[in-house]
């Protein structure tokens, strides 16, 4: 009898029990999952997390990602390793800094180290199907980014380096409907709130006539190659570029710019064609040449006959306000959020929804005029208004600032989904996204792994926490270093000797440099000596690299260099 009491007895002793871990701060037992089939690792290039309404409503409306946010987790304080594409999502995918990959600048071909692996080799591994679907030149499979997918999709379009969100989910949906049988791991990535900040779909800003007939209107906002067809009659022709989209007040600067243009002859062995051109500035560049217009400029062509047409070839842009750049990347971030939502129905239109894992991560932020162009010790003041003709800096590379380096981060597990959100405060990288996604599958994190499973986490909340950042040259100007540890931001110039020191909860914008009044203070001076000697071993350490003229194209065409 007691052996069978006992026997009775012993299910609900182990049921008890496991209650009773549960309930235990930063236990892990029975935290095991069942492997999520289908895992989504979306990746928002260039996403700031104040420009998620999840994080912070009043700049931009993101429902989509809300809706996950709100049943998943939220890493309120989650922040990037360097500013710069490439090495960002590097770091993500094998949980190392970019110096010990030895991964510092985009267009620099990647070769990981000995004895590493990357979470879609981890996946593959473990018998996952793999596929990346690229929206950017600088992730294309020759920078060697591509370890571990078995399918590696960075197609372009032929007239820009860039894909929309629309165009990366078609992409997806069509490779979904040939796997519904397979375990996959997908990665996404996304890269809209990138420099040419152009939605889709934005009107045209350009409209080409050519004597009196409109043959083309253009968006040249989202810089893609164009040609145009110029039909020609014998004796007198008159082009016409017309603004659509003139600057909103009085400004004496050139509003579009058609870059690398040239005027071909179809016909070159018959009579020349004579130009004359009206409020049209030619500015040159090496052996290329841009047209530039402050207003509807004007071509005058006079055929002698024999000719049929003109081809123009260029490369639009347009110079915008601060306050117009600011609203193209809130444009641009709200297209995104819609096409989020046309993944999550069309995942759950194909029934994947309900066994799926998704991640979504920023790699680094975006600078939107909180700063004027500097690279030292002078990019403190900014008011980001209208009042500037350039000065303020939009873009990433440069900085170390929060605006460059704070992330969205949000998990959102399929069999949690009815659990509510969880909003966490602790700090955390890029570094932790690998070892949490591995945890979350109920594996353990790779040896060579610097971030932390989160997931063994009790959300405890450690501010102290400290976040190693670096952003390298030549892509930007200067190298810099930082250490972030709240509230504090230290950053750091070898090159100019100089240190910035930053209070984040009393000086959230990062203006008052307080460096010269806490140098000399005895808790001060270790970290400062650290971080210099990081820097030191980091800048003897790295080696020079060659990137090919293509490359070169593609880094000028995306903003990265000049």
């Amino acid at each position: 009898m007691l052996y069978i009491s006992r026997k009775k007895i012993f299910p609900v002793s182990l049921v008890w029990l496991a209650c009773l871990l549960a309930a235990i701060p930063g236990c892990s037992v029975f935290k095991k999952k069942p492997q999520r089939k289908y895992v989504f690792l979306l990746t928002l290039d260039t996403q700031r997390a104040d420009f998620i309404s999840a994080y912070s409503p009043q700049k931009a409306q993101t429902p989509n990602i809300d809706s996950f946010a709100a049943q998943g987790t939220l890493y309120e304080n989650a922040y990037s390793l360097i500013p710069i594409t490439g090495p960002a999502h590097a770091a993500l995918f094998y949980s190392m800094p970019p110096h010990e990959l030895k991964l510092y600048n985009n267009g620099q071909v990647f070769t990981p180290p000995d004895n590493v692996i990357s979470l879609a080799e981890i996946f593959q591994r473990k018998g996952y199907k793999t596929a990346a679907f690229i929206s950017l030149g600088v992730l294309q499979a020759k920078f060697q980014l591509n370890q571990g997918f078995s399918e590696y999709y960075d197609r372009l379009d032929d007239r820009r380096w860039y894909l929309n969100a629309g165009e990366i989910n078609q992409k997806v949906f069509s490779w979904l409907e040939k796997n519904l049988t397979e375990r996959f791991f997908v990665w996404l990535h996304y890269s809209d709130p990138h420099d040419p900040y152009a939605a889709p779909d934005l009107p045209p800003d350009l409209r080409i006539w050519v004597n009196g007939n409109i043959v083309r209107e253009l968006c040249v906002q989202n810089q893609e190659k164009f040609q145009v067809t110029c039909p020609l009659r014998t004796g007198s022709n008159h082009i016409r570029l017309e603004i659509l989209n003139p600057f909103p007040t009085a400004r004496d600067d050139f509003r579009i710019s058609l870059n690398d243009i040239e005027f071909l002859d179809p016909q070159p062995q018959s009579l020349p064609l004579k130009f004359e051109f009206t409020n049209i500035t030619f500015i040159s560049r090496g052996e290329k040449r841009s047209l530039a217009l402050k207003k509807d400029g004007f071509i005058h062509i006079q055929n002698p006959g024999g000719k049929n047409d003109l081809v123009i070839k260029a490369q639009g842009n347009i110079n915008l306000f601060p306050s117009e750049r600011i609203q193209a990347y809130r444009r641009e971030v709200e297209y995104l959020d819609q096409q989020i939502g046309v993944l999550k129905a069309k995942l759950a239109a194909m029934d994947l929804l309900e066994q799926s894992l998704l991640v979504f991560v920023g790699d680094h932020g975006e600078g939107l005029g909180e700063y004027i162009t500097g690279f030292g010790a002078d990019a403190r003041a900014g008011s980001g208004d209208d009042t500037s003709s350039g000065e303020y800096y939009f873009g990433h590379i440069h900085y170390l600032e929060d605006v460059y380096m704070k992330v969205p981060l949000i998990f959102w597990d399929s069999s949690q989904a009815d659990k509510g959100a969880d909003r966490i405060k602790e700090r955390v990288s890029l570094l932790d996204v690998t070892p949490t996604l591995m945890g979350m599958m109920g594996w353990e994190k790779q040896s060579f792994h610097a971030g932390r499973d989160l997931t063994k986490r009790k959300q405890p909340n450690h501010p102290t926490q400290s976040i190693f950042q670096a952003t390298y040259s030549p892509e930007a100007v200067v190298d810099r270093f930082a250490a972030l540890e709240y509230p504090w931001h230290l950053i750091y110039i070898p090159a100019q000797r100089h240190f910035d020191l930053f209070n984040l909860e009393l000086d959230p914008q990062e203006r008052k440099n307080l460096f010269a009044e806490y140098k000399d203070r005895p808790e001060w001076r270790g970290r400062i000596l650290e971080l210099q000697r990081q820097a030191a071993v980091i800048l003897k350490n790295k080696l020079p690299f060659h990137i090919d003229e293509r490359t070169r194209e593609m880094l000028k065409s995306l903003g990265y260099i000049k």
